[in-house]
């Protein structure tokens, strides 16, 4: 496990690395304090290069999107906080449905985390 904290208290990013056999699985969570989130959490949602899909019930506002192939990611927002989940594997065949539903399911936590 990888953890980098930023310049602001309260904001890391951490990686959670898996190997099994070829594959690599990694579960990276990103949060971030953003000084002005109406104008900031744009650059935010503008990481999800393929079309988001808007979930409920997850902060105040969170979008799920495929980044690539083999990557799943929710990018969501709680207040001043943005916050990014992303799910990813290499070397095999990959599960992205599976991947989509792992990744909100890990949103809903750190969205209540950060409640």
């Amino acid at each position: 496990m990888t953890v980098t904290p930023s310049r602001t208290s309260g904001d890391a990013t951490c990686s959670f690395i898996r190997q099994n056999g070829s594959r690599t699985f990694e579960l990276r969570i990103e949060v971030e304090t953003m000084r002005s989130p109406a104008a900031d959490f744009g650059a935010y949602k503008a990481r999800c290069h393929i079309a988001s899909v808007p979930l409920k019930a997850i902060g105040n506002e969170a979008f799920a999107c495929s980044d690539g192939a083999r990557a799943e990611q929710v990018i969501g927002r709680v207040r001043e906080h943005a916050f990014v989940v992303r799910i990813s594997v290499t070397g095999g065949p990959a599960q992205a449905d599976t991947f989509r539903e792992k990744a909100r399911q890990v949103a809903e936590q750190v969205a209540g985390i950060l409640f």
